[in-house]
């Protein structure tokens, strides 16, 4: 009877652990999903500049990261 007991001990343990490291998974992606997106964006507004002759480059990279703050365990991106 101990064993079954120990068993459903280690199993609710188990379950946790795996939800928890979904949730970190889920968290770099969204991480790294964000940042994709911005690049994507400073990438087109360099390619709008060099067609339009504009002879300095936009400035792109951590101009857009001004407002990177962690609000309730969550990083937030808010542009200018």
């Amino acid at each position: 009877m101990q064993s079954a007991l120990e068993n459903r001990v280690w199993l609710t343990w188990l379950v946790k652990v795996r939800i928890l490291i979904l949730t970190v998974l889920l968290g770099i992606e969204l991480v790294i999903a964000q940042f994709q997106r911005m690049a994507r964006r400073c990438r087109s507004e360099q390619d709008e500049s060099h067609q339009s002759g504009c002879p300095a480059p936009p400035k792109c990279g951590r101009s857009g990261l001004k407002h990177l703050t962690p609000s309730a365990g969550v990083m937030v991106f808010n542009p200018m």
